[in-house]
Formats: C-alpha cells, sequence, structure tokens
C-alpha cells in the first residue's frame, strides 16, 4: 500500500461513484446518457443529458435536498 502526502486529500468512499456511459457519446457537444453507480449504497441511476446526470449526482449526495415532486 502506498502512503500519501500529508497535504493530499482524503476522498471518502462513500462519495465514490462509477459513471458508465452508453456507446455513441462523444465530445462533440452531443447528448450523453449512461449509469450511475454509487458504490457505498449499489444504488443505480440512469440518466439522459449532463445536466440530469448533475442533477441525479446532486441527489444522491444530499438525499434531503431533493425535490420529489418533479
Amino acid at each position: 500500500m502506498v502512503d500519501s502526502p500529508k497535504n493530499e486529500v482524503v476522498l471518502p468512499s462513500n462519495r465514490a461513484f462509477v459513471l458508465q456511459f452508453r456507446q455513441g457519446n462523444d465530445g462533440s457537444g452531443g447528448r450523453y446518457s449512461g449509469r450511475i453507480e454509487h458504490i457505498e449504497s449499489g444504488r443505480v441511476e440512469f440518466f439522459y443529458s449532463t445536466e440530469e446526470m448533475c442533477a441525479k449526482l446532486k441527489a444522491i449526495l444530499n438525499p434531503r435536498n431533493t425535490d420529489h415532486g418533479k
């Protein structure tokens, strides 16, 4: 195991995700879609735009601040 320097930021595992993008997503400003998996809980969410991806990440990280009326 490699020791990290004292000034390095420790990243908590409860904030770790896997992002998987669907085939066909490209860097030309096209639409992105795929899935998000929260490592700690195993929760899986699907997204169909970068805006939706960010909103779902925020909802997982801050479950009390979500608007369930959407």
